[in-house]
């Protein structure tokens, strides 16, 4: 048991444990620069100290230094070889920063030292996603839940990757399993709603969706699906409204900005698409989608740099937009 230290007033001095533990507290009440300093407290006591260099890895990483949270994962580890927590964590960071390679090395290890190691499958199931790999997804979350059974998080991305399968049944009974488990899970509604949307069960999706909205109005995902199932149902300005107040919630939405040109050319509003699709293309300027439909709404606007611009993206290859502009093209009768 570490002793206790004398401070020059006479006074006790914290151990590093005691430090640490502190910084667990500061840590758990968000207050991310004082648990920084407890930890980095304990370290000057004591360098190695495994425990409190993983911890203050996770701070840098919640702070978005993640260089400087792989330093504290891989000292970690170095004085605690067999740390699984440590190796999660740092698998976890080397894939954010797109090491995907080296985030599998570490995760894989982390579970050979700790089967029960949620964190870990929970990390590679998302690398499997990221390699288009639902069926080994399903597998490592599968391992979570078996350790971790009615963790709503873990259930709702198993739903998802059930779904892509295309078990939607399955994915709906895991979704109803979420929700029985944790009522005000906003990501479990808005997942039910998606895959419900899917099956064009759209009655039940809207259901779904409101009740996302309402645990968390400003779930951007479930707004987008609700527009989408008005869509289906015949509500356009439904639909509208839904898209610009997800622009509102937030401005560089591209996807709901895309959205609103295609109504706003449906609408026969060929000018308020391209105010729409310039928003879009000042963030992602090669979108060839956002392109075409910017294109499109200026040759219906009647505006020569439209039909320049459909034959440029005629020309392209690699994208499906291409052969859409030579197949406006003909139609307007414009190819030459």
């Amino acid at each position: 048991m570490a002793k206790k230290r004398q401070t020059k007033s006479g006074g006790t001095a914290l151990d590093a444990r005691e430090h640490n533990n502190r910084g667990a507290m500061l840590h758990l009440q968000a207050d991310l620069d004082g648990a920084l300093a407890e930890y980095r407290a304990a370290l000057e006591l004591e360098p190695d100290n495994a425990t409190s260099l993983n911890n203050l890895g996770f701070v840098h990483a919640q702070r978005g230094e993640l260089d400087d949270a792989i330093d504290c994962y891989e000292a970690a580890i170095a004085a605690r070889p067999d740390h699984t927590t440590a190796f999660a964590n740092l698998g976890n960071a080397r894939a954010a920063l797109g090491d995907l390679d080296g985030g599998l090395e570490a995760l894989r290890r982390a579970v050979e030292l700790d089967p029960a190691n949620t964190v870990a499958w929970d990390g590679l199931a998302k690398l499997a996603l990221l390699s288009e790999r639902p069926d080994a997804a399903e597998r490592a979350w599968r391992a979570a839940l078996a350790e971790s059974p009615g963790h709503a998080g873990y259930l709702v991305s198993l739903a998802q990757v059930v779904a892509v399968q295309g078990r939607v049944d399955e994915a709906v009974e895991l979704l109803h399993a979420a929700i029985e488990a944790d009522p005000d899970s906003a990501a479990a509604w808005a997942q039910l709603g998606v895959v419900l949307f899917n099956r064009h069960d759209f009655g039940a999706a809207t259901d779904a969706l409101r009740r996302a909205l309402a645990i968390e109005p400003e779930h951007t995902g479930a707004r987008y699906h609700l527009s989408l199932v008005m869509l289906a149902r015949g509500n356009r300005p439904g639909a509208v409204a839904e898209l610009e107040r997800i622009v509102l919630l937030d401005p560089d939405d591209t996807r709901a900005r895309l959205d609103l040109a295609v109504h706003a050319l449906a609408a026969g509003t060929p000018s308020r698409a391209v105010e729409w699709l310039d928003g879009v293309l000042s963030h992602t300027p090669a979108d060839p989608r956002a392109r075409f439909y910017r294109a499109m709404a200026l040759d219906v606007a009647g505006d020569a740099a439209g039909p320049a611009a459909l034959r440029e993206l005629a020309e392209e290859t690699g994208h499906p937009y291409a052969a859409q502009a030579a197949a406006y093209l003909v139609r307007k009768g414009g190819a030459g």
